[in-house]
C-alpha cells in the first residue's frame, strides 16, 4: 500500500520553540541525507544547525562552548567520552598514580610495586637482608659459592686444561652433537668447605684449595653423576666432619 504524501507529513513534529539543554530550536533547517536539520541557538549566543535525533537522544546539549568551561560544569556524559579535561589529576577517581621509588623517586612502572624500589635501586639496595624476601639466609653456602665471579674462571680454567673433553669417556662437543660438561672437585667441594669452616663468601674467596686448577677435571654429565661424590653421595663424606 502506497502512502499519500499526506500521512507522511502528518507524522511530522514542529520542534520550533522547543528546549534541549543549552539549545533553542528556532526552525527547520534544510535537509541533509534525507535527516532533518533544525537551526538552534545556544545560550552562549552562537547558532549551528542540529539532526533530530542529536537532540531527542540527548546527544547534542550545546554548540560546544562546555569545552571551555570549568571541570565542575562539564555532565556526566563527558566522563564516559574521556574529556581531555578530566585526565590525570584532574579525573575524579585520581588516586595519585604510580607510585615513585622511595630510595631515587623515579616513577615506577606498575601499580601494583610490593618492594616500592625502581629496577636499578633493588638490586643496589635490595639485597641480603634489606630484601623484602629475605628468610634469615637460607640459601645454601655451595650455592651462593657457585655464583661468584671467581667461580666461573676456576670452572673455565678446569675445562680449558682438559681441552673441553671428559676425563672418563673422552666425550666432547663437535661434529653436529652437544656434550654437557660439568668441572668437578676431585677432593670434593663440600669437603673443602667443611675442613676450612668457611661461613661467608670472603672466607671461600680467600681459600686457595677451593680454586686449585689442578683439584679439578672435566667430565660430562652422565660420567659426573656416576661419581661417588655427585649431590647427596658427598653426605657420607661429611658426616666424619660432624
Amino acid at each position: 500500500m502506497v502512502q499519500s504524501r499526506d500521512s507522511d507529513m502528518a507524522k511530522f513534529i514542529d520542534l520550533t520553540g522547543q528546549r534541549f539543554g543549552r539549545l533553542t530550536v528556532v526552525g527547520r533547517a534544510k535537509s541533509k541525507n534525507r535527516h532533518t536539520y533544525w537551526n538552534v541557538r545556544c545560550d552562549c549566543g552562537s547558532e549551528k544547525s542540529v539532526r533530530t535525533d542529536g537532540m531527542t537522544r540527548g546527544l547534542v546539549k550545546a554548540c560546544g562552548c562546555l569545552n571551555n568551561e570549568p571541570l565542575g560544569f562539564v555532565p556526566k556524559m563527558a566522563f564516559r567520552k574521556k574529556d581531555p579535561r578530566i585526565v590525570g589529576e584532574n579525573h575524579y577517581l585520581w588516586k595519585g598514580g604510580k607510585p615513585k621509588c622511595k630510595e631515587c623517586g623515579a616513577k615506577l612502572s606498575t601499580y601494583k610495586n610490593k618492594y616500592i624500589l625502581c629496577a636499578d635501586c633493588y638490586y643496589k639496595f635490595a639485597r641480603g637482608k634489606d630484601s623484602p624476601n629475605w628468610m634469615g639466609g637460607l640459601t645454601p653456602m655451595q650455592h651462593l659459592i657457585r655464583g661468584l665471579l671467581v667461580y666461573r674462571n676456576w670452572r673455565n680454567d678446569v675445562f680449558r686444561k682438559d681441552n673441553y673433553t671428559c676425563q672418563d669417556c673422552g666425550a666432547r662437543s663437535g661434529g653436529g652433537t652437544t656434550v654437557v660438561l660439568n668441572a668437578d672437585h676431585i677432593k670434593p667441594f663440600a669437603v673443602i668447605i667443611r675442613e676450612n669452616k668457611i661461613r661467608t663468601l670472603e672466607e671461600a674467596m680467600q681459600c686457595l684449595d677451593l680454586w686449585l686448577v689442578a683439584n679439578g677435571r672435566t667430565l660430562c654429565e652422565d660420567c659426573h653423576r656416576k661419581t661417588d661424590t655427585f649431590g647427596w653421595k658427598t653426605r657420607k663424606l661429611l658426616t666424619t666432619y660432624d
